[in-house]
């Protein structure tokens, strides 16, 4: 958004990242899932997360949000319904609680925003001791540390199904580094 900003505004500017309560979020077992969040628009290429999650059956995705009636986003929402391959789930909207109890109990998380601002969701998600698989765009490159925290990859479905199969051999073992991460 900096740059964006001094590109488009011609005026500099100083970061301030949106607000996460993170002690809000916490660590649960592994349920044995995937979990994206989002609304459902175009933008957030939810048909890279499907198109990948084909490729590993045996791997479950959860995603969760809705659209708002009328606009773009609900013939997107109808798209992405008629893609679901088994193993992928669509929740639609849950409130803060579940989706608290989802974000703990997930293996891993993913993200495929074009270009995204900042990554809430990927933040909540580090809070809650879970890996991010994301873009290597927007605001992820600010928020993710590759390898770490999670990785950052291609939009591409091969790309984001390597960097899920890496983290599922041991989801555990970034969850102290993605809390410190999403603490700061």
């Amino acid at each position: 958004m900096k740059k964006r900003i001094s590109t488009y505004l011609k005026r500099d500017s100083a970061i301030i990242h949106p607000p996460v309560e993170t002690g809000n979020f916490r660590h649960g077992r592994n349920g044995g899932y995937w979990l994206s969040v989002n609304r459902l628009y175009p933008g957030k290429r939810l048909e890279l997360q499907l198109e990948a999650f084909k490729m590993m059956p045996d791997e479950k995705l959860v995603i969760i949000g809705g659209h708002v009636e009328g606009d773009v986003s609900e013939q997107y929402m109808g798209k992405i319904l008629g893609m679901l391959p088994e193993n992928v789930s669509a929740a639609g909207v849950v409130d803060e609680d579940e989706l608290v109890g989802l974000y703990a109990g997930c293996r891993g998380f993913v993200t495929t925003s074009m270009d995204e601002d900042f990554g809430l969701t990927a933040v909540e998600a580090m809070a809650s001791g879970k890996a991010v698989v994301a873009v290597d765009e927007g605001g992820y490159r600010e928020t993710i540390v590759h390898g770490k925290t999670g990785y950052l990859v291609r939009p591409d479905p091969h790309a984001i199904a390597d960097a899920v199969r890496k983290i599922s051999k041991k989801p555990g073992s970034y969850k102290n580094d993605c809390i410190e991460r999403a603490r700061k």
